[in-house]
């Protein structure tokens, strides 16, 4: 929540600095991080904070490593409410991918990366996000 918290009020140099530790420490009985959604989430912040401070290719990185994550095999698994972590994480891939675009100065891909994110986000059994909030942070 906290990551949250701190890209909704803008705070990149926070996100950039925050301390990740305690996700990627923890391993589960196999020898596995634990904490798999929230190290997604913590590069998907990243990726949107140095987006939105022009650093696109440092950005590009993190939703590299953003997308390695969600491509674990247990995040198949995961769940919040009637949503699978991998829908949710899927409207945040597309939520990125169209902050990097419009940093990049990619227009029309960048919007079509976040109408995207709203059709993801509507076919989810529960909503992830405003459906108003995809285009207008970019506004």
């Amino acid at each position: 929540m906290q990551l949250h918290v701190l890209v909704r009020f803008g705070r990149w140099r926070d996100l950039i600095t925050f301390d990740d530790k305690i996700y990627t420490t923890r391993l589960d009985a196999s020898g596995n991080v634990e904490h798999i959604v929230a190290i997604a989430t913590v590069h998907y912040a990243r990726g949107l904070a140095y987006a939105a401070m022009g650093e696109v290719a440092v950005a590009q990185e993190q939703h590299r490593l953003f997308r390695e994550a969600v491509a674990r095999e247990k995040m198949d698994k995961r769940q919040l409410f009637n949503n699978f972590c991998r829908q949710i994480l899927a409207v945040a891939d597309a939520m990125l991918a169209g902050e990097i675009l419009y940093r990049a100065q990619a227009y029309a891909e960048a919007f079509a990366e976040l109408r995207l994110a709203v059709a993801l986000n509507d076919g989810a059994p529960d909503r992830v996000m405003d459906r108003e909030m995809a285009p207008q942070g970019l506004v």
